[in-house]
């Protein structure tokens, strides 16, 4: 079989203009939000892994299902802001 030149579409010098333009607009739009860890802190706090996701939305879970087993402990409105931030910049 031969090799055929698939990507029959490519980008003009305008889209990639806008393209560049969209992503610096990103990037501004989430540079606030950012921030940087020390060592200390990354060690702390760390990344949630897919099986400390598991755990999360349970936890997100059984706080929705059943309120009253839900720990004083915790500020829950905090926590559903960050589980919602976490959901839209998977699904975005």
């Amino acid at each position: 079989m031969p090799f055929q030149n698939i990507i029959q579409k490519h980008f003009t010098a305008a889209e990639q203009t806008q393209y560049n333009s969209l992503i610096t607009q990103l990037e501004a739009l989430l540079q606030p939000k950012l921030q940087n860890l020390d060592e200390d802190e990354n060690q702390k706090y760390g990344v949630i892994n897919e099986k400390n996701k598991l755990l999360v939305n349970k936890v997100q879970d059984y706080h929705n299902t059943q309120p009253t087993l839900s720990s004083p402990d915790v500020n829950w409105a905090e926590y559903d802001k960050d589980s919602t931030d976490r959901l839209f910049l998977e699904t975005a």
